[in-house]
């Protein structure tokens, strides 16, 4: 329809194309009586021949008109012009939430909840009037630049108490991923499917993918009808338990266990306690960072490693005597062989090693305060199993034993073909995602985004701050090119003290402030692994250091400040918190 631009529909002049769907194109287009700028939403020529069609998209006109809520599309006109049928509405300033998360990746908790509270107003206020959107996806929730979110085309919206049915039997409406279990079966749906479909564009926002998936609309639905949603937390670990339960009820495949109104949702969303200032638990293949030069390495619940070597040095001797006991005496069996003195001193200190690697995971696995992850709110016991999914494995709370130093080499080995991506990632980190893909997964966007960010170094490594996500990154690095680290949401606000405990650093040495400041005390202070600051933290941004970054399904690579002038990257690796560092 690219003959349309310039056209005259009425009162309105096309000026141009803002977007297409499956039921029709949007210009943009200027109404010189009134001197303004408006959306035009034109039927396609070839479905005008559709009677039952064109009933359905005026039906769609005449509905959406009766709605005036702050965060709901206006409708200005609606008009039937050389066998042409459109409808003329605001314009929208801003971006759909679709191109928000396709260019950002996951959302903060904050912002999420924000988006969530102002669609769910608008399908409460339109449900109360008898309305059904059938089709609530990023792609019709518009995001404009001061955050206010506008909730477009009611194009599958009747009447809920209306009997009669414009749709063929058998004809689903709506988009696969975002349809409710009862939608997607084809049965009779009610307000409660524009509640789901919120839940999984919820879902979407925070972990940056939709919970069911599939290489056919066929497969999609399957998915949604039978199978359980990933958790969100092996998917995004630092997310609260309250929170991904709030989500899991959300898209319960039952509707009445689900919500029963926008306003249900958002004061569950509110009330679920966010991820503040709080470690996110320590994988099992990672172990704890090598501490520094001169600090003691026992934990602050009193472990100590003499002992369990101590504890080792009995079972070898205990074993031994068992062993020489039995020599001496022939064995219980006269016509049993006895064991070579070599092969039985071979066998006891096989036994002996195996206890005491057993001891020492046990030990590692009771964690610190330090170690666990805080939460107000339990994880959800639920009986619904887990669906097979491609998702990496979520972090568990049993760690194995210290390394002298953490090790990356192992995990990023490329072990088979991975399977397609929906789009290749382009731009500065294509060739390093090559050597990478199958650790990073996909690319949740096509290009790498400049960011502001916050970068401090420490006597063993660096922490980073990310704007778009609002994550501290503590990267232990003590001059490798790779090691392991550790993430932190919600680490400081506004009010909270500069300095989150007290301590004295030596000359030369700078004590962290700030967001920095209350990870490193909570990561020990003095004695945190990362050591003391080696300088204050500065920030940066496009024109100003230019770090990058682009988020994958299992990972992200970053370009700090230093490494746009050296053509170094960090790629981190999730599921394994560790890193490597590589020219890109």
């Amino acid at each position: 329809m690219a003959d349309m631009i310039g056209r005259q529909l009425g009162n309105y002049k096309i000026v141009g194309e803002l977007g297409r769907g499956g039921m029709a194109v949007v210009y943009r287009a200027y109404q010189a009586s009134l001197n303004r700028y408006v959306a035009i939403k034109v039927l396609p020529p070839h479905l005008g021949f559709d009677q039952e069609f064109v009933e359905r998209f005026q039906r769609e006109a005449l509905a959406a008109a009766q709605l005036r809520h702050p965060n709901i599309v206006v409708i200005h006109d609606v008009g039937h012009e050389q066998g042409i049928y459109f409808i003329v509405m605001e314009l929208l300033e801003g971006r759909t939430l679709k191109e928000i998360i396709e260019g950002e990746g996951e959302l903060p908790v904050e912002q999420a909840t924000r988006i969530v509270e102002q669609v769910a107003g608008a399908l409460d206020y339109a449900h109360r009037r008898g309305f059904v959107h059938r089709d609530v996806k990023p792609a019709n929730i518009f995001v404009g630049d001061d955050g206010h979110t506008t909730l477009t085309d009611f194009g599958i919206a009747k009447a809920a108490s209306e009997a009669q049915q414009l749709t063929r039997t058998g004809m689903l409406m709506g988009t696969p991923e975002y349809m409710s279990p009862e939608q997607a079966e084809g049965v009779e749906v009610d307000y409660r499917t524009d509640l789901y479909a919120l839940g999984v564009v919820l879902y979407l926002m925070l972990v940056g993918q939709v919970p069911f998936r599939g290489t056919t609309p066929h497969a999609i639905l399957h998915s949604v009808i039978y199978e359980p949603p990933p958790p969100l937390r092996r998917i995004r670990p630092d997310l609260s338990p309250g929170i991904e339960a709030v989500v899991l009820k959300a898209i319960d495949k039952q509707p009445e266990r689900r919500y029963q109104s926008g306003a249900e949702l958002v004061e569950a969303l509110r009330k679920a306690p966010a991820t503040r200032a709080r470690r996110l638990v320590v994988p099992a293949n990672e172990g704890r960072p090598p501490s520094p030069k001169g600090q003691p390495t026992d934990r602050a619940d009193g472990r100590k490693p003499m002992l369990w070597i101590l504890a080792a040095i009995a079972v070898v001797l205990c074993g031994l005597s068992v062993v020489l006991a039995i020599i001496l005496m022939g064995g219980g069996d006269p016509d049993q062989t006895p064991l070579p003195p070599t092969t039985a001193v071979a066998l006891t200190t096989q036994m002996a090693t195996a206890d005491s690697t057993s001891a020492s995971l046990t030990a590692e696995s009771v964690p610190t305060d330090s170690e666990v992850e805080v939460a107000d709110s339990p994880v959800p016991d639920t009986d619904t199993p887990e669906a097979p999914t491609d998702t990496p494995e979520s972090p568990t709370d049993t760690a194995e034993p210290p390394t002298e130093t953490p090790t990356a080499t192992a995990t990023h080995t490329p072990t088979a073909t991975a399977a397609p991506c929906a789009f290749p990632p382009q731009g500065a980190f294509a060739s390093l995602w090559q050597i990478y893909r199958d650790e990073l997964g996909c690319p949740l966007y096509a290009n790498p985004k400049l960011i502001q960010d916050a970068e401090q170094p420490f006597d063993n490594g660096h922490m980073f701050w990310r704007q778009d996500n609002d994550y501290a990154y503590v990267v232990y690095e003590d001059g490798a090119s790779e090691g392991s680290y550790e993430a932190f949401t919600g680490v400081w606000s506004e009010g909270d003290p500069e300095y989150s405990c007290a301590a004295s650093p030596p000359p030369g040495k700078v004590q962290p402030k700030r967001g920095f400041g209350a990870v490193w005390c909570d990561l020990g202070a003095a004695s945190a692994a990362i050591g003391w600051g080696l300088e204050e933290e500065a920030g940066f941004g496009p024109g100003y250091g230019d770090p990058l970054v682009q988020q994958f399904d299992r990972g992200f690579i970053f370009r700090d400040s230093d490494g746009t002038t050296n053509g170094l990257a960090y790629v981190f690796f999730r599921p394994s918190k560790t890193f490597v560092r590589e020219s890109y």
